[in-house]
């Protein structure tokens, strides 16, 4: 057996690839969720399945693919600094903050339609603009009810052909 000494510079630091149990104790630690073995696998098809879909995002929402692997049966792994910077970005923060933002507006005291509107911009549902609205107004909105009173801000503009 031959040993050979690897040379290693202190000022560079370098962590090494997180394998799916890694990724998902992150995304626990991140986003207080801990999503399964099997959905961070299956995340790189739903992303391309679904697509763009209102409502919160899936956990996977967005995940970064694994480093190609140098055979077809090593083990998955991910580039930790892809990784974090996902979930520094995640869509389901960004989800979260447009919702905070949303009853922040109303409490503000903001036109109820333009903070609607601009939910629906942020990407709201229905049901979450509901949930709001019920915090708002301190009584049970149904999401049809919602979409009764303010759907009329979520149709698409005609083409202009």
């Amino acid at each position: 057996m031959r040993c050979v000494a690897i040379r290693r510079l202190d000022t560079v630091e370098t962590r090494p690839d997180y394998s799916y149990e890694d990724l998902a104790d992150r995304i626990e630690a991140v986003l207080g969720e801990r999503p399964s073995l099997s959905s961070l696998r299956a995340a790189p098809a739903e992303d391309q399945r679904r697509g763009a879909k209102k409502g919160r995002p899936r956990i996977t929402a967005g995940m970064p693919r694994p480093r190609p692997s140098a055979t077809r049966t090593s083990p998955a792994r991910f580039a930790p600094e892809d990784i974090e910077a996902w979930l520094a970005d995640h869509p389901r923060r960004r989800w979260d903050a447009a919702r905070q933002l949303a009853g922040e507006r109303l409490a503000q005291g903001h036109d109820e339609e333009e903070a609607v509107r601009l939910a629906l911009e942020d990407g709201l549902s229905w049901a979450a603009i509901a949930e709001v609205l019920s915090t708002h107004e301190g009584r049970t909105v149904a999401k049809s009810s919602a979409y009764f009173r303010f759907g009329h801000l979520d149709q698409a503009p005609a083409d202009q052909d």
